[in-house]
């Protein structure tokens, strides 16, 4: 039997960054452990914002929504990498639940010199602590490979600035 969320240490309750290519990104993912429901938890304080708009003539690489455990897709990653390698825009949305099932949503957008912006809201997350939980990084060096979870792989980003929400 599992102990409740609460009763749980934090690395087990939630992973907050992901370490890509010796790089840390901001998202918070399930750490293996699966509840079923809320537990009675109060509803999220703040509803996921909304992505950015998609500019005119740019790729949509998808608006995902994985379940405890999930990967992103490799067709997502390779309409990224296409994206970038093609000097074009893009935007890939991957909604990933918390062990708790708070939706964190991560929103990928291309951008020129082979960056990408990446935008994790983490509002939504009851048990992630104070703060606005709203990230942005700036990434390079998309490694194309087939994620193990819900984070899309860089070589390198910046660190993950903690903005006022939208």
């Amino acid at each position: 039997m599992t102990a409740p969320p609460e009763q749980l240490p934090a690395r087990r309750r939630r992973t907050a960054t992901a370490v890509v290519a010796g790089v840390a990104v901001a998202a918070v993912v399930s750490a293996g452990v699966v509840f079923a429901g809320r537990d009675g938890a109060a509803p999220p304080a703040a509803p996921p914002a909304s992505p950015a708009p998609l500019a005119a003539g740019a790729r949509d690489c998808g608006s995902l929504t994985l379940h405890q455990g999930g990967v992103v897709p490799a067709a997502a990653v390779t309409c990224l990498a296409g994206a970038l390698s093609g000097g074009s825009s893009a935007r890939l949305v991957v909604t990933a639940p918390t062990v708790e099932g708070d939706p964190i949503v991560t929103t990928y957008l291309t951008k020129a010199g082979g960056h990408v912006s990446v935008t994790t809201d983490a509002r939504a997350d009851t048990y992630g602590g104070s703060g606005t939980k709203y990230f942005v990084a700036d990434c390079t060096g998309l490694d194309g490979s087939v994620p193990a979870g819900p984070i899309v792989h860089f070589a390198s980003c910046t660190d993950n600035a903690e903005v006022p929400a939208p």
